[in-house]
């Protein structure tokens, strides 16, 4: 395996999909939710306009760290292996 090929990885169980559930809010624009509680909002979401993006939203902050070191973590040993094998 090297780095410039192009690979599909499929990862299960690594998180309950009910975790991930959310019903739509009607709002668009981007939201920026800081860890003091401030909330930014631009009106216009600029990448799909007349949509809806909320960027560290404190329901789904700590999810997103643990998806991240755990797919972190996988591909660290993944490619440690690949490397032994060599």
């Amino acid at each position: 395996m090297e780095w410039n090929d192009w690979s599909i990885v499929l990862v299960k169980n690594i998180v309950n999909p009910i975790w991930l559930q959310e019903p739509v809010p009607w709002e668009r624009g981007k939201y920026n939710y800081f860890q003091n509680g401030e909330v930014t909002i631009d009106t216009v979401e600029r990448q799909v306009n007349g949509s809806l993006s909320r960027y560290n939203h404190p329901k789904f902050r700590h999810l997103h760290y643990e998806l991240k070191n755990k797919i972190t973590k996988y591909f660290k040993r993944t490619f440690i292996s690949v490397l032994l094998l060599r």
